[in-house]
């Protein structure tokens, strides 16, 4: 009842407010001009989460008061502190790495955020991205996608985007390649972890991170992991070791490298092998220290491990 009175007089005009409009669906993502998938670390906050891509390896935080996205790149969050670990109130979590650089650095993160309501948790992360290549949603480990208003502002989605469909264009077979003559002979740092392997060649300063369990091979360029810090709080069990120097810089800072190695179950070692160079000009083999032989073909990243 909206009226002030009871009593109507012949001649009022009565005017009856227009009911509310019925809640409107979440939006969906918009025209999708491509989809890609790749592997993300995330973390929930009180206010929000923040989201790691192996793509760029930049991180996003979404504050959710003011449903802003804002993302830092690793060339960025890579120069700033190491967090200072404080104990959080039960039953929260501080975050470490690279997140904890950017909650504890970045101005307005920390006090948007609060603090995590869990740890870390890698997965699959679905990006789709309009005709003109912006970034129109991304999905969530939740189960929802976060999508862009595009005004500035994003939100949640229960909507699953529709994945488009790529015709790959047709294989020729190509000719089995050969190896090259007059191989070189290149310095490596070769150390082991319980869930794979890490190399380092002399040639080029590249870091390479070998995936036993489910064969990925991870590439570092010294430019980019040079400017990343070592997180010396991680302290390892009795038995086994942090990877130090180039290698604890990529183990430190990539969440998804670090949970599939594990801890180093040797120190560094250096030694000599010849790389055999192939004629497709994306395909090498060199030895490790033990006598095994690697083949690896970098653009693709495949590789196997031959027995000494």
């Amino acid at each position: 009842n909206c009226l002030t009175s009871t009593v109507i007089y012949p001649g009022w005009i009565i005017y009856v407010p227009a009911s509310a409009p019925p809640p409107q669906p979440l939006p969906g993502p918009g025209p999708v001009g491509r989809t890609v998938t790749v592997y993300a670390t995330y973390q929930e906050f009180q206010g929000g989460f923040m989201v790691w891509s192996s793509d760029s390896s930049s991180i996003s935080a979404f504050l959710a008061n003011s449903a802003q996205l804002r993302s830092f790149a690793a060339s960025t969050y890579g120069y700033w502190p190491d967090p200072y670990l404080a104990a959080p109130p039960y039953p929260y979590y501080q975050p470490i790495l690279g997140f904890g650089k950017v909650w504890n650095s970045a101005v307005g993160i920390r006090d948007a955020l609060g603090w995590g309501v869990g740890p870390e948790r890698g997965f699959t992360m679905t990006v789709n991205y309009t005709t003109n290549n912006r970034v129109s949603s991304f999905s969530l480990p939740t189960g929802v996608y976060l999508v862009n208003n595009f005004n500035g502002t994003w939100q949640y989605s229960s909507y699953v985007p529709p994945v488009v469909t790529v015709v790959p264009p047709p294989i020729y077979p190509t000719p089995t390649p050969y190896i090259l003559p007059n191989p070189p002979s290149v310095g490596f740092t070769f150390q082991p972890f319980e869930g794979g392997f890490m190399v380092w060649r002399a040639d080029n300063s590249d870091i390479y991170a070998y995936i036993y369990g489910t064969q990925e091979l991870f590439i570092f360029q010294g430019a980019v992991y040079g400017r990343l810090g070592i997180n010396y709080g991680l302290v390892p069990p009795a038995g086994r070791l942090r990877p130090d120097n180039g290698f604890g810089r990529v183990w430190s800072n990539y969440g998804n490298v670090r949970a599939a190695l594990g801890w180093a179950t040797e120190g560094e070692r250096g030694y000599l092998s010849v790389v055999n160079r192939f004629s497709d000009g994306v395909t090498y083999s060199f030895t490790l220290p033990d006598g095994r032989g690697t083949v690896t073909r970098v653009n693709d990243r495949i590789w196997s491990v031959l027995p000494a």
